[in-house]
């Protein structure tokens, strides 16, 4: 500030600061030029205030020499004051309206430019434009050591190298446990990696186990193997035919779009005999390592294969033409500050399905009237599949199939009901209910008897029904799943031989 008010003196005479206000006020011109004395009071000064002090007047403002310069503005006063007061960056705007090209070089500063790339180069030059008495004078421009050559292109650019910030974050994208059975081949954790830095980079992805659980629980086992995959057409799903690379590759710093960032899975598959809550847990790795980028920064032109080790120049002196690698990453889990690198950790926990399985029959149908097990009865099975209350994870149904004995029944492809008519459709010979938290499978569903696709089927003697089929994934849900406290029932009938 005392630079800025200084340089304001210089160019237009007096300036008197106060620590919160200035105030600017203008004389009138004529009245100078007729000798006669400023206005004596303020139109804007409150009622009931007498005139406003004045302090005197600076010679060198009134009409004297300013320096060896002679001052433009004769006529002039900057005054503190009562009754007219501003900030000080309205007195710049209205200095602005008055001031010449010069006010505007002198408090230009250099902004920095967040996200500049390393290696780029930041090169100015600055130029003075003066008078001598009134007469303009060629401008002259800046260098390093100093010019006093007038004339466009005399002057050297000042500039420097953007250095090169190295910083990576990983984040599990998990708020808990993974879910796993006991055994599991092909269990996934799944990270982001962000490149927070300002070059494009490869970096190099690893896992470990790790004994400590992020959860807070107790970590007591280990994956057999444990792998790290990239996710290579960025849908956020692992799979294992498409997302086979093993490192990343040239991750731009533009974080537009989340172009930064990329998915990162950890496989691992669990080994048998844990018991029920049992916990594992991973911590993923990423570390920096030198990418081509169209600076050439990197020492890496084959962008198939993983760039080499970045050095750091934490420590090393700035030069001005050359480019540092600064390490500014924070600690993860299990890197230090200012490594290269960062990590964090997900966890898998062992979860049982407790599932159950009924066949219960009861007579729907009997026109005798008997309601006896007797030759031409209809009898209806219900099939029930429960996953218990109890259990910690989700059963996936795949098939239920039940044959019958059709040396003694006959299916019966309508579903009768206790009247002796169809339940739902001629053709429909099969129901099935859910008591799941799915929004969008009907609790209640008919499936014919057909050899079809939609999922139930009777081809003699087998009655088959793919789970997957009939309980298809939605949101929340996988195919064929059933969580602990759901239920799912199939049910059909058949006739006994007459």
């Amino acid at each position: 500030m005392k630079r800025f008010q200084q340089s304001l003196t210089r160019i237009f005479g007096s300036i008197c600061l106060d620590a919160e206000v200035l105030t600017f006020r203008k004389l009138s011109l004529s009245q100078r030029a007729r000798g006669q004395p400023p206005p004596a009071n303020n139109r804007d000064r409150p009622p009931g205030m007498g005139p406003p002090r004045r302090k005197p007047m600076p010679q060198r403002c009134r009409d004297g020499p300013l320096g060896s310069k002679q001052t433009n503005l004769r006529h002039c006063e900057i005054n503190l004051n009562e009754d007219k007061t501003m900030k000080i960056d309205k007195l710049i705007k209205r200095l602005g309206l008055m001031a010449s090209p010069i006010l505007f070089w002198l408090f230009t500063l250099p902004a920095h430019a967040v996200g500049t790339e390393a290696g780029s180069v930041v090169a100015n030059t600055a130029t003075i434009d003066y008078n001598v008495g009134t007469v303009a004078q060629t401008a002259i421009e800046s260098s390093p050591a100093g010019n006093s050559t007038a004339g466009p292109g005399n002057g050297t650019a000042t500039d420097f190298s953007v250095d090169h910030k190295v910083d990576v974050t990983v984040a599990e994208q998990a708020t808990t446990y993974i879910d796993a059975a006991d055994g599991t081949v092909g269990a996934v954790i799944t990270f982001v990696v962000t490149n927070t830095g300002n070059a494009i980079q490869d970096f190099q992805v690893t896992a470990a186990n790790n004994a400590t659980d992020p959860f807070g629980g107790t970590e007591n086992f280990d994956p057999t193997t444990i792998n790290v995959f990239v996710d290579v057409n960025g849908n956020g799903t692992y799979e294992s035919a498409t997302d086979t690379a093993t490192f990343i590759n040239e991750l731009s710093p533009d974080p537009t779009g989340a172009a930064n960032e990329i998915t990162v899975f950890v496989v691992s598959t669990l080994p048998g005999g844990q018991a029920d809550g049992d916990i594992a847990a991973v911590t993923l790795t990423a570390t920096a390592r030198d990418g081509e980028t169209a600076l050439h920064l990197g020492s890496n032109p084959d962008t198939s294969t993983l760039g080499g080790a970045i050095t750091k120049d934490n420590a090393a002196a700035d030069g001005e033409d050359t480019v540092e690698s600064v390490f500014a990453d924070i600690a993860g889990d299990t890197d230090a500050l200012e490594d290269g690198a960062h990590s964090d950790t997900g966890a898998y926990q062992i979860v049982v399905a407790v599932v159950s399985i009924s066949k219960t029959q009861a007579i729907i149908y009997d026109a005798s009237g008997y309601n006896k097990h007797l030759p031409g009865v209809y009898v209806q099975y219900t099939i029930t599949i429960s996953n218990d209350v109890t259990a910690t994870g989700s059963a996936l149904l795949t098939t239920i199939s039940d044959a019958l004995d059709t040396t003694m029944v006959t299916f019966d492809a309508d579903l009768l009901d206790g009247t002796g008519v169809a339940e739902n459709a001629v053709g429909d010979g099969f129901r099935v209910t859910h008591t799941s938290g799915r929004g969008v499978t009907p609790a209640t569903q008919y499936f014919t008897s057909a050899n079809d696709a939609d999922g139930v089927e009777f081809a003699t003697p087998n009655i088959t029904a793919d789970m997957a089929t009939v309980l298809p994934a939605e949101a929340g849900y996988s195919a064929g799943e059933l969580m602990p406290g759901e239920d799912v029932t199939l049910v059909y009938n058949v006739r006994i031989t007459p």
